[in-house]
């Protein structure tokens, strides 16, 4: 899906169309409106993917497949001592992958590039997850 507004240009991946197409939409369409406003705005990658999508929205998100890696499938896995929720498995990742690219960089700021989020997001994560 591609939007053209005042010469931005932003493509959502068919992830982020899907999460957002299963969401309930309460606000109806001044909502979707708003939501689709704050990502063109927000985002500052070409792609709009489900990670740029407001909190409200990625919660009712079915995380079927949501990592393609080994690894990230070794993070999710509860232990067998204390299982996880969803939320906390999801929070654990984003955790690592953010402290990873803070190791790997100079600066928020290309931390951020690195992580393919913008540096607003990258900072409300961070407060979110405690990282400092």
């Amino acid at each position: 899906m591609n939007f053209v507004t005042n010469k931005i240009k932003k493509q959502i991946q068919p992830e982020a169309v899907q999460v957002l197409t299963n969401y309930a939409w309460p606000g109806n369409v001044r909502e979707l409106r708003n939501v689709i406003e704050f990502l063109i705005v927000s985002t500052t990658a070409l792609f709009i993917t489900p990670n740029d999508l407001p909190e409200n929205i990625k919660e009712n998100w079915d995380f079927a497949h949501p990592f393609n890696t080994i690894e990230s499938e070794a993070i999710l896995k509860p232990s067998k001592s204390e299982p996880k929720n969803l939320k906390e498995s999801i929070d654990e990742y984003e955790r690592k992958q953010i402290v990873t690219a803070l190791e790997n960089s100079k600066s928020i700021r290309s931390a951020a590039a690195l992580l393919g989020v913008n540096h607003a997001n990258l900072m409300r994560k961070m407060k979110r997850l405690g990282i400092k």
